[in-house]
């Protein structure tokens, strides 16, 4: 079991928790809330119960995003992912939070570090501009570091995205598997 944080507490084996220090997704989406507005009462809060039944490890996760006092047209944001333990899991929902963030907030994270994080599409226009900047020598923004770091989030996450489909390919065939058994 992962370990809990300070702020940590448990019902019925259920986990609440912030995790806004772990190290990971959960801190880089802390980060970036913070710089779209959100308070320090304003923080993601995560969810989460793992279980064995038969033989097989299980961890159910929730993310919720609050509502954001400064930007109160911005709506509440939440996922429940599926995973096999609380810290990958919990890395999962914070990633696609980001991600979502990210999304959907191009215009506000301006020039702040998440604005090169990377988006669930590559055909988004906004996007598109921020790499083309920085990918052209003649631009002032030219960094070959900064290029090949954002070439390696992207590919990152698009290894990602096609893993975890694969993933629940093979859970399906799995769980097919096992029913034609009985």
């Amino acid at each position: 079991m992962a370990e809990l944080g300070q702020s940590s507490y448990s019902c019925n084996g259920w986990v609440t928790d912030t995790y806004t220090e772990k190290p990971g997704f959960t801190k880089l989406l802390w980060q970036t809330m913070q710089i779209l507005g959100y308070e320090d009462y304003e923080k993601p809060l995560y969810t989460w119960k793992e279980t064995v039944t038969e033989g097989e490890r299980k961890c159910d996760f929730s993310i919720k995003i609050p509502s954001c006092a400064a930007h109160p047209e911005w709506p509440v944001y939440s996922m429940k992912v599926t995973g096999v333990e609380s810290f990958s899991t919990m890395e999962v929902a914070a990633l696609h939070a980001l991600t979502y963030l990210c999304d959907i907030h191009q215009l506000e994270l301006g020039d702040s570090i998440s604005r090169y994080f990377p988006v669930p599409s590559e055909n988004n226009p906004v996007w598109g501009c921020r790499l083309r900047t920085v990918q052209d020598p003649l631009e002032a923004a030219y960094n070959p570091t900064l290029v090949a770091s954002v070439e390696y989030m992207g590919a990152m996450y698009n290894l990602r995205q096609k893993q975890e489909e694969e993933i629940k390919t093979l859970q399906g065939i799995m769980d097919q598997t096992k029913q034609n058994q009985f």
